[in-house]
């Protein structure tokens, strides 16, 4: 043998992997054991996102709830009162009146093509029903209150069963559609 050969080497001996080979290997291997207990923790099945469903109404159909969207800046009021959490903003009295819903421009034409469709008959029996109901209220002339009351409240009353409510089971359909 001359100096410069070098040893044969022993084949039977195999090479030990160098220690960055040994590293990548011991991450695979995490990643997929991590990936099994993921799986397994699950029981096999796809995670989901628990069902949520908003209710406005109880089950006797009372209302529960309020649709936000109505209400642009009410909704900016509660969503600032969330967002600094509770601490400057109160949100438990609403003055009445002071959030407004907009009313749909084609509910408001509905109701403008409806109100014109009125003829002048009907008015006359509705004013006819109004006289008279005026009429049996000054019979009591000594009480005044009483006559003025009786009047007001009669008037209110021919107006609400011969205009409103035929009014309304007329737009009942466009309105529900609307959520109105």
């Amino acid at each position: 043998m001359t100096e410069n050969a070098q040893p044969k080497k022993n084949k039977s001996v195999k090479e030990q992997p160098s220690t960055t080979t040994r590293l990548r290997n011991l991450t695979f291997i995490k990643e997929v054991v991590k990936y099994f207990m993921d799986f397994l923790e699950t029981d096999f099945h796809k995670r989901h996102n628990p069902k949520r469903t908003v209710k406005f109404r109880n089950d006797s159909n009372l209302l529960v709830g309020i649709d936000l969207s109505k209400y642009t800046r009410f909704r900016k009021l509660v969503f600032e009162a969330i967002n600094q959490g509770f601490r400057k903003v109160n949100v438990n009295r609403i003055e009445r009146g002071v959030y407004r819903a907009n009313i749909p421009v084609d509910l408001l034409q509905l109701t403008k093509i409806q109100s014109q469709k009125l003829t002048e008959q009907e008015i006359d029996r509705l004013l006819d029903g109004i006289a008279k109901g005026v009429a049996k209220a000054v019979s009591s002339k000594k009480e005044y209150d009483r006559a003025l009351t009786a009047a007001f409240e009669y008037t209110q009353t021919t107006l609400k069963n011969e205009l409103v409510h035929p009014f309304i089971r007329f737009l009942e359909k466009p309105l529900h559609n609307l959520s109105l």
